[in-house]
């Protein structure tokens, strides 16, 4: 449920913590906290949840709490804005320290843990934010791709296996392809899951890949920016090279965006609204402006 009334919300104070108010009515819609985020959540017109942080045992935590109901998960130390407070699904993910280690959980929206404990979980898409099944999890630094509802179990087994890395931008996890990009050992592939088992969607192998366009009528990868040794190269579906460009002193990240400057790749995928673009965060930035 959306917030209806973001323009009525308002904060007071009391005893240096705040709550939530009805502007039109002065209603108290939430107890008193040492800090309520009001850039997320129900304050941000987001959802009927709303994101808080008060001192336990001295100890800053963050907790969830629904208007007019109060807190209804249990507090840690950090809790994801995405999912249940951007409204986008009914899961979070919260974050535990224990002697300076991390751990991630995912749970539902009474706070109801559904899955393992990970060292890591990627909700920036996937899952947590109902984008896809999937999700990367990393367990004994290795990353796996996992579903969401199939979890909740003490050794989770990962969709096509473990690997060093799953690109945190694989099409797989925004729902449009069932792409998923892969690197071990230094060696970066290209890779189709076909009933949950990861095989390579080209011949070749990769120094590492930076961007991939999907087709979305066929979910297949329609091209991709990727390296080599000494060389940057824009491939086809059949990882056959279009364009590339040489690698010299400048590295490969710069001769990267070089190449999908020069040969307009984004303005390519975004003319034709069949295609989806996927990049990391720095090329992301670099085209839109934009992390998220």
């Amino acid at each position: 449920m959306e917030n209806s009334k973001l323009i009525s919300v308002a904060t007071i104070e009391e005893d240096g913590k705040y709550a939530l108010i009805d502007r039109e009515n002065n209603n108290r819609l939430t107890d008193f906290h040492k800090h309520i985020y009001l850039n997320v959540g129900f304050p941000a017109g987001q959802s009927e949840y709303y994101l808080v942080e008060d001192d336990i045992d001295d100890v800053p935590m963050m907790a969830v709490g629904q208007i007019n109901k109060g807190i209804v998960t249990d507090y840690y130390n950090y809790i994801s804005d995405y999912g249940l407070l951007r409204g986008e699904s009914p899961y979070f993910v919260s974050q535990t320290l224990n002697n300076l280690t991390a751990s991630r959980q995912i749970h539902d929206m009474q706070g109801h843990r559904i899955s393992f404990t990970f060292q890591d979980i990627v909700d920036k898409n996937g899952f947590v934010r109902n984008m896809s099944p999937y999700f990367i999890g990393t367990l004994n630094k290795k990353q796996g791709l996992f579903i969401g509802n199939e979890v909740f179990s003490p050794n989770p087994t990962p969709v096509g296996g473990w690997f060093s890395e799953i690109y945190d931008f694989s099409p797989i996890l925004y729902g449009e392809s069932n792409i998923v990009l892969t690197r071990n050992n230094g060696i970066a592939n290209i890779m189709q899951l076909q009933n949950k088992t990861l095989r390579n969607a080209t011949n070749d192998s990769y120094t590492d890949i930076y961007a991939v366009i999907i087709n979305k009528q066929t979910q297949q990868m329609e091209m991709a920016v990727v390296s080599g040794p000494n060389i940057v190269a824009l491939i086809d579906k059949n990882g056959k090279i279009i364009r590339y460009l040489e690698e010299d002193n400048q590295g490969y990240l710069v001769k990267v965006v070089e190449l999908i400057h020069k040969y307009q790749v984004y303005e390519y995928a975004y003319k034709n609204k069949e295609f989806g673009f996927y990049a990391n965060t720095f090329i992301t930035f670099w085209l839109t402006g934009k992390n998220d």
